[in-house]
Parts: structure tokens; C-alpha cells; sequence
């Protein structure tokens, strides 16, 4: 399911409407904290186009679902 979401995604992307993938990242960084893809996404796209808020508030929403055992904590 994840993956038809990403490809949909891509799609968006590729019709130059940042603010809705960002939407969609975000709401997919909801469900599943722990999903790196997004949540990179969603950071990398929030440093070039913006808002920088996003940024803070996704991590912190997210930072505590991560444990150090886990591969890419930090």
C-alpha cells in the first residue's frame, strides 16, 4: 500500500505540487513515524521550498517513536 502511495507521489512531484506531496508525506510520517523514506522526504523538500516550521514539528512528533537500537536512529 505504501508503495502505491509513493508512486503516487511521485506522480504529484512530477505535476510540480510540492505543497500537496508535502501534505501526503506528512500524513504518511503520521501513520508510520518510523518510515525514513518519508520523513526524508518530507525534510529535504521542507529545507528547499519551505515551510522550515514543518520541519521542527515533524521531527519532534516523530523523535520519540525512534529507539537507539534502531538502524538510523539519530
Amino acid at each position: 500500500m505504501i508503495q502505491i502511495i509513493n508512486m503516487t507521489l511521485y506522480l504529484i512531484l512530477y505535476s510540480r505540487k510540492i505543497p500537496i506531496a508535502q501534505d501526503i508525506w506528512d500524513e504518511i510520517v503520521v501513520a508510520y513515524p518510523t518510515d525514513i523514506f518519508a520523513l526524508k522526504m518530507l525534510t529535504d523538500f521542507g529545507i528547499f521550498f519551505g515551510p522550515k516550521d514543518r520541519i521542527r514539528d515533524t521531527v519532534a512528533r516523530v523523535f520519540p517513536h525512534w529507539k537507539k537500537e534502531m538502524p538510523l536512529y539519530g
